[in-house]
């Protein structure tokens, strides 16, 4: 992740305090509450969040299959429809009948990583919203942003008594948005904030990151910082990316990893592995499908050519 260098101050510099002779906002805003969130805060926080991402856009509770035949039934419309005709049919017809329902798994695993993305959305959300109780939350109000994954707070910034607008944007990971596509959604997010008529203070532009970056979680003073471009410009002069490391316990007092582990004590209610607790069976019913369909051949694995034909049926 490429940090900008000093750079001269401009005109489009948001009024905030930054650190000496840098873009990035002085450290001393962002204090840590003391004292802390306690761990039913967190844990009814990311119980929220969770209950949150397992609902539709239109508010419903997300389907979900609950036997082992719905489970083989799924497992094979998504090999018709998703599986790819060359790499797809090579790699299936090389495994053995019942590792076939490999495929069950693996679009399961990308469902759930599909909804961790909305989770780190929710849960820093809720997490806001929970530290306004506290006696030194830096959290005035917070909501969601216009678009979806974005969230819109006030905060509280010591020795600058007006406070700070973030415009932030919750990523699971930090390559999620990279190089070029990185810059274009800095700039978007810095035009929401220009544009909204409501603000009365001073605006941050930040990419909220969820993840360890490389599977370190770093110290909180290092865990902010401004992206610049390859020849070391910065992609906004009032954008900054909040690692773990800083948003979990700038936000509540807690560490990365006191979140991740209450979390992780939670994921299992709420995003159950339901391939993996069917998988015998399930892969049984699916084999039995694909005799049916005449997909097997002689050594008693998916004939490629029949499998190739299932898949590109011509109408």
């Amino acid at each position: 992740m490429r940090k900008s260098r000093r750079i001269a101050r401009t005109n489009r510099q948001q009024p905030y305090p930054r650190e000496d002779g840098a873009l990035l906002a002085c450290h001393a805003l962002f204090p840590k509450p003391f004292p802390a969130m306690t761990e039913q805060q967190l844990r009814a926080a990311a119980e929220k969040a969770f209950q949150e991402c397992g609902l539709t856009r239109t508010g419903k509770t997300r389907e979900v299959v609950s036997s082992p035949e719905e489970l083989a039934d799924a497992t094979l419309k998504h090999l018709k429809e998703r599986t790819d005709p060359i790499d797809g049919v090579a790699f299936f017809a090389s495994v053995d009948l019942e590792d076939v329902f490999l495929d069950a798994i693996f679009h399961e695993m990308h469902k759930h990583k599909m909804q961790m993305g909305d989770y780190y959305h929710k849960l820093i959300l809720e997490m806001m919203k929970a530290s306004r109780s506290l006696r030194n939350s830096n959290v005035e109000n917070a909501n969601d942003g216009p678009r979806e994954g974005d969230i819109i707070a006030d905060i509280k910034t010591p020795s600058f008594g007006k406070g700070i607008r973030v415009y932030g944007s919750v990523k699971k990971s930090a390559d999620t948005v990279g190089g070029q596509d990185f810059g274009d959604a800095m700039k978007r997010l810095e035009k929401v904030a220009r544009e909204d008529q409501g603000r009365r203070k001073p605006f941050l532009c930040v990419f909220m990151i969820g993840n360890p970056i490389k599977g370190i979680v770093r110290d909180y003073r290092d865990s902010r910082c401004i992206r610049a471009d390859k020849n070391g410009r910065p992609y906004s002069e009032n954008g900054e990316v909040w690692e773990p490391g800083f948003i979990f316990p700038y936000i509540t007092g807690h560490s990365a990893r006191d979140v991740f582990r209450i979390s992780l004590d939670l994921v299992g209610q709420y995003l159950p592995y339901v391939s993996l607790r069917f998988r015998e069976k399930a892969a049984r019913i699916l084999g039995q499908k694909l005799r049916d369909l005449r997909l097997i051949g002689s050594d008693a694995k998916l004939d490629q050519l029949a499998f190739l034909h299932f898949l590109t049926q011509e109408s």
